[in-house]
C-alpha cells in the first residue's frame, strides 16, 4: 500500500525500484508532494477521493449547499476556473468536439457534489480532467488520506542504548561480529575473542609490494583533513 501511494526510488529512467522505498520519512513526504503536484492525481486516486468526499458529506447535516464538504467542493471547482451548478441550472457534461472544448463547457456548469457518483465513468473522467492538478485537491488527498494511511504514529516508543542491547535485558545469549578490533562492548558479553593472526595478515597485505605499488611519505605536521583531500584527488 505504501508504494502505491508514496514516491519510490528509481534505478534509472522510467525504471522504478522493484521493492525499495525511501527510508527517511521527510524525504518520502517531500518527494511525494512534488510527484503529485507535478503529475496530478491518477484516475484511481481521484475516484477514491470522490468516495471519501461523498462519505463525509453523508455524515454531515443540513442543506447540501451549506455542508462543509460541499462548500469545499465549490472552492475546488472555483480554483479550477469553473462554477458549480445550482438547482435551477443543473450541471452538464461536455458536448464539445474536442477535449479542450468539452472541458471549457464543463467549467461553465459543474455538477454539485451530491450529484456526483463514481459509478458514472464518463462523469468521473470529466471531473478528473478538471481537478486533477488543483493544488487544493492534491493537498487534501495527501494530508487527509495518503499520509495518515502510510505514516502512522505510535503512542509509545521502545528504545534502549547499545549497552542495554548487548546485555541480558532482551536475550540471554548474544553473538556479535566486528571488523574493527575494539574492547568497547558491554561488560556482560565477556572477553573478546580476537581472530588469531588477523592483524599480522592486514599488515602483510599493506606491506606487500605486489599489492601496494606506490608509497608516499607525508610531510611533517599533516592533518587528517589534508590526508583525505589528497586521497580524494587521487
Amino acid at each position: 500500500a505504501r508504494r502505491a501511494l508514496l514516491a519510490v526510488p528509481f534505478v534509472g529512467k522510467d525504471c522504478p525500484s522493484a521493492s525499495s522505498e525511501f527510508a527517511h520519512p521527510d524525504v518520502a513526504i517531500g518527494l511525494s508532494l512534488l510527484a503529485y503536484r507535478y503529475e496530478g492525481l491518477r484516475r484511481r486516486d481521484f475516484a477514491l477521493l470522490l468516495k471519501l468526499l461523498r462519505a463525509e458529506m453523508e455524515e454531515e447535516r443540513g442543506p447540501h449547499a451549506r455542508r462543509p464538504t460541499c462548500l469545499r467542493w465549490v472552492s475546488w471547482v472555483r480554483e479550477a476556473g469553473g462554477r458549480v451548478a445550482t438547482a435551477a441550472s443543473p450541471g452538464r457534461g461536455s458536448g464539445g468536439n474536442g477535449a479542450e472544448d468539452g472541458l471549457e463547457e464543463l467549467r461553465g456548469s459543474v455538477w454539485p457534489l451530491e450529484r456526483v457518483t463514481t459509478r458514472d465513468d464518463h462523469q468521473t473522467r470529466q471531473l478528473w480532467e478538471l481537478l486533477r492538478h488543483s493544488p487544493s485537491v492534491v493537498r487534501y488527498y495527501l494530508f487527509e488520506h495518503v499520509f495518515p494511511t502510510v505514516t502512522g504514529l505510535s503512542d509509545s516508543l521502545l528504545s534502549c542504548t547499545a549497552q542495554e542491547l548487548g546485555s541480558t535485558v532482551l536475550f540471554d545469549r548474544r553473538l556479535g561480529f566486528s571488523g574493527t578490533p575494539s574492547e568497547v562492548l558491554p561488560a556482560s558479553m565477556g572477553a573478546i575473542n580476537y581472530e588469531r593472526g588477523c592483524d599480522a595478515r592486514i599488515l602483510g597485505t599493506l606491506l606487500n609490494p605486489s599489492v601496494v605499488t606506490e608509497i608516499e611519505v607525508l610531510a611533517r605536521g599533516w592533518e587528517p583533513e589534508g590526508l583525505l583531500r589528497r586521497v580524494a584527488r587521487g
